[in-house]
């Protein structure tokens, strides 16, 4: 089932995919590597070896995380994402954002800092989106977490409810920088602005 292996400066990425081919897992592979170490080294962590496995599945949906076994030195982090064939753009671009979310959380544990920094949604959220203009070359609208519905402010849940607001905060935030277009490339002046906004935010070097 395992389709590919790549690195990227210490994190070592492998790609499970029963519905998928070599090229496309490879793919995979390279943009959620590249991800990851944009988070890492925002935390000024580049470098530090963290294991990472994605199973592509055809079935279902969400993600799963396994922080590794206490008897090893090594962080590893493990997600499932539902992919069907052939692997759309969106799908990919689900991977980054939810890759470099993640280990924007996992990066800045690592560098020692507390937990309201290591656990800052909002900046975890920045780091998504800003990975995918970075690794992908372009960030479309359609990509962006849902603006705020005021129906999920009854969930009991408070950790969700967090979450579910720095979502539409950063959809409040990013979308003047579209001024009515579907999508931003990396190489225009709205992107340079936007990569900009993520240096600002701390969550790319």
């Amino acid at each position: 089932m395992q389709k590919a292996r790549c690195a990227a400066d210490g994190v070592h990425v492998q790609v499970w995919s029963a519905v998928h081919d070599v090229e496309q897992a490879a793919h995979v592979c390279r943009a959620a590597a590249r991800a990851a170490l944009n988070s890492l080294d925002a935390a000024g962590r580049a470098g530090t070896r963290v294991d990472y496995r994605l199973t592509l599945v055809s079935d279902g949906g969400g993600t799963w995380r396994h922080r590794g076994s206490a008897g090893t030195a090594i962080p590893s982090l493990a997600f499932w994402f539902p992919a069907q064939q052939p692997l759309t753009e969106r799908v990919l671009a689900r991977i980054v954002r939810t890759t470099a979310h993640e280990f924007h959380h996992a990066g800045w544990a690592l560098n020692g800092s507390p937990r309201r920094v290591y656990a800052d949604e909002p900046a975890a959220y920045a780091a998504g989106a800003c990975a995918q203009l970075r690794v992908l070359g372009r960030l479309r609208r359609e990509w962006l977490p849902p603006a705020h519905n005021w129906l999920e402010d009854t969930v009991s849940d408070q950790a969700v409810m967090r979450s579910s607001r720095a979502g539409a905060d950063l959809h409040v935030a990013l979308l003047p920088f579209f001024a009515g277009a579907e999508e931003i490339q990396r190489d225009s002046q709205p992107g340079r602005s936007v990569m900009a906004w993520c240096g600002d935010a701390r969550v790319v070097r």
